[in-house]
């Protein structure tokens, strides 16, 4: 029997999964074949089943030391968990509520994953992964609006076009002295 994994569309997704739907959800042939004429419903040249986007398999890289690529994603995961604190974070600093018990439990939980992946981020040693968690670093302290701590780790970043994705996205992170200049520090 096949997993869901190995299933490309989603729809079809569905249909192994619930095989009573089975005959709600798909179209007869003799109807789709007259909907091909103009172009609807083509068939596609299947290609090799590939990883899905952000999956282990995608991003595991045959020079990397092991355990790295296991590390870069739990960093990941501990990001993405952590930057829905950070947002909460920046609305509670926003509105002058950061001192309320939801708000600062939100700001414990963000302090703790994002100590923990630092730490975990420490034992990386492949350059690139090491910059690429960084990026994930940057991100996650500009949800939370913590720009000082970003600009920290945005300077330890030493590989250019990631770089120049995080300036295209937080172009605050660029030129720090001149911003400090314009507003008189």
């Amino acid at each position: 029997m096949r997993s869901l994994d190995d299933i490309p569309d989603p729809l079809d997704r569905v249909i192994a999964a619930l095989p009573c739907w089975r005959h709600f959800l798909t179209l007869s042939v003799r109807w789709t074949g007259g909907l091909r004429r103009f172009g609807w419903f083509k068939k596609r040249d299947q290609s090799a089943p590939s990883a899905r986007r952000g999956s282990l398999e995608q991003i595991v890289r045959d020079h990397a030391p092991p355990g790295e690529t296991e590390n870069m994603v739990s960093i990941q995961q501990l990001c993405w968990i952590a930057g829905i604190s950070a947002e909460t974070i920046a609305r509670a600093r926003a509105e002058g509520r950061l001192q309320e018990e939801w708000a600062q439990y939100d700001l414990e939980r963000y302090r703790r994953l994002r100590a923990e992946c630092i730490e975990i981020a420490d034992k990386i040693t492949d350059e690139y992964y090491r910059a690429v968690v960084i990026n994930y670093l940057v991100e996650v302290c500009m949800k939370a609006a913590d720009i000082d701590d970003a600009r920290a780790l945005f300077e330890h970043q030493e590989i250019r076009s990631l770089q120049e994705d995080i300036v295209a996205k937080y172009p605050e992170l660029a030129c720090p002295r001149t911003e400090m200049m314009l507003s008189g520090h």
